[in-house]
């Protein structure tokens, strides 16, 4: 139900909530779901490197990136 909607997808190299594994599956799954849709620059995917928590310096230019694509302009 979000493709072909921007997803930025958020992990850490390493997790102890979440197995790197799954998430490189899950998110190549999603990726090739957008790549069928024509929207494969509509989602991406930020790694950071300090345990399970949000990487906000590296995900919101990400996303504004995406957001620009939609619009035209800076976000």
């Amino acid at each position: 139900m979000i493709a072909p909607k921007n997803l930025t997808m958020v992990c850490a190299k390493v997790d102890p909530c979440y197995s790197t594994e799954g998430i490189f599956e899950t998110t190549d799954r999603i990726q090739s779901i957008y790549h069928a849709m024509g929207a494969e620059d509509h989602c991406a995917l930020v790694i950071g490197h300090d345990g399970h928590r949000f990487y906000a310096d590296e995900t919101w230019p990400v996303m504004h990136c995406l957001l620009e694509r939609d619009t035209g302009k800076q976000a």
